[in-house]
């Protein structure tokens, strides 16, 4: 089981590097979205199954977002308020197999780069951020 959360948590991960990976048409006004939303999307195929399992990611499922602003080229500090995004629980599909987030969340600016913390499985409060407990199984 530990391995799955393991796995799991990898790809989620893996899911958001990849869609925030540094390229400079990420911070490009031309190819900005004219409403400045931050897109944040993954999804992975895998069979439709009823019920949580070793298999993959279910409906329901949750995963929660942090994103955090650079302030003139240093990266921001994670905080429990006032990043960008503060524990925004992103929650599975598994008839689309897309994640999906209640809110929209906006660039700064089209120039401003973020950092993207993500954690899986979502939980509706977290005290601190920077100091929440996680075990990495292998």
């Amino acid at each position: 089981m530990k391995q799955t959360n393991f796995l799991k948590l990898s790809f989620a991960l893996v899911c958001l590097l990849l869609v925030i990976a540094c390229s400079d048409s990420l911070f490009d006004d031309s190819t900005m979205p004219r409403s400045g939303a931050i897109r944040l999307s993954g999804n992975i195929r895998q069979e439709n199954v009823s019920r949580a399992s070793d298999f993959g990611f279910v409906t329901g499922d949750r995963m929660g977002i942090y994103i955090v602003d650079y302030d003139d080229g240093v990266p921001g500090t994670l905080a429990a308020t006032g990043n960008r995004a503060s524990n925004v629980l992103y929650t599975f599909d598994g008839e689309e197999y897309v994640w999906s987030a209640p809110l929209e969340i906006y660039w700064r600016d089209s120039r401003t780069p973020i950092d993207v913390y993500g954690y899986y499985p979502g939980v509706n409060y977290i005290d601190n951020p920077a100091a929440y407990a996680f075990e990495v199984s292998w």
